[in-house]
């Protein structure tokens, strides 16, 4: 008896740390998948704010898009739209102009959450929608600036942060994807958001 739990003991280990690593695997931040938030945007006074993606070049030459899905502080998406950026490419998105500013509905946007979607561009070229947002890829990284209080009202200070990586499903893939598209047919030309000419500094 003693000699079966001795040999039962390590592959009860190796069992243990092979399911702890899987666990680990799946719960662990991707780098196709990004979240950052916007606040105190279209308010007088406050200065615009920008995003900013890299292509990191780890797709080799290739063009990725970079997928934006924009919420706002009630949880709902208010434009999307997916975004061509060439190997160590950079685009520029004013959150102001470009992602907020053919929004859904007629209320003003002043905080939310942005999601950004790394994918492959496909022969069609990028589309946020679940027609053609192309396959997941690793290579799109981005920073975000955000507005500060200063030491008086006049005088907002603006700090810059990196995209949180996190971890991406499936579900919240079909989410966006198909919610987008809804919210494209919904907004008949509203609810896209723009791009931004590469190298364009704001």
């Amino acid at each position: 008896m003693k000699k079966v739990v001795c040999t039962l003991l390590p592959i009860l280990v190796i069992a243990l740390a092979f399911g702890t690593v899987s666990a680990m695997a799946q719960n662990a931040p991707d780098d196709f998948y990004a979240l950052g938030y916007y606040s105190g945007a279209n308010t007088t006074g406050n200065p615009d704010t920008t995003l900013r993606v890299i292509n990191d070049g780890s797709a080799g030459e290739a063009n990725l898009c970079a997928a934006f899905y924009v919420f706002d502080n009630s949880q709902e998406m208010q434009s999307c739209c997916s975004c061509p950026v060439t190997a160590d490419g950079i685009i520029s998105e004013s959150v102001n102009r470009n992602l907020l500013g053919n929004v859904l509905t007629a209320a003003v946007n002043k905080a939310g959450v942005i999601k950004v979607l790394s994918v492959s561009e496909p022969p069609t070229g990028c589309d946020a929608r679940a027609s053609g947002i192309g396959t997941l890829t690793a290579g799109i990284r981005g920073w975000i600036t955000h507005i500060q209080a200063g030491k008086t009202a006049a005088t907002p200070q603006i700090t810059e942060a990196e995209l949180k990586d996190s971890n991406n499903t499936a579900t919240e893939n079909s989410d966006l994807e198909l919610e987008c598209q809804f919210l494209v047919r919904l907004g008949s030309g509203h609810g896209v958001c723009s791009c931004q000419g590469e190298d364009t500094a704001w």
